[in-house]
């Protein structure tokens, strides 16, 4: 007979199992679909800092507006070298947006998903579409080191 332990273990690997079948039926279909809004739900703003070699991608959601140890943060990050991108996942009061566009490099809003993977394929879109088609040379590829949740 099978140790009770075993049994837990697998009706627990069996549950997370099928808990995946509506993304395997229909992720593809949402996935096409929130690419085909993006242009209205996602909005990227240039900020004041150059690109750099090395970028820092932050997150954040601050429902009550951005925070001043946020926007220290991002100071940081630009005083180590890095060209900051911010990832809202709530849209920006006039104030903030001012506050980041003159310390990071973009700045990207989006609808709140959740999911940091969603933000990943958002700012890499929003990299895309910033960069003009004829420019100097500039550091590309970028070389992400770390992403900072906030």
């Amino acid at each position: 007979m099978l140790p009770l332990w075993k049994l837990k273990r697998e009706l627990t690997r069996l549950q997370l199992q099928v808990a995946q079948v509506p993304w395997f039926l229909f992720g593809k279909r949402r996935r096409t679909a929130y690419d085909a809004a993006r242009p209205r739900l996602v909005s990227v703003t240039e900020g004041a800092c150059p690109l750099q070699p090395d970028v820092a991608i932050l997150l954040c959601y601050q429902p009550g507006g951005l925070q001043a140890s946020f926007l220290a943060e991002v100071d940081h990050f630009r005083a180590q070298g890095f060209a900051p991108v911010v990832v809202s996942n709530l849209p920006l009061s006039a104030a903030d947006l001012a506050a980041l566009q003159a310390r990071a490099h973009l700045i990207v809003q989006r609808p709140n998903y959740v999911r940091a993977t969603w933000s990943s394929r958002t700012t890499a879109s929003g990299f895309r579409s910033a960069r003009p088609a004829t420019s100097s040379p500039a550091p590309w590829p970028i070389r992400p080191i770390f992403t900072a949740y906030i």
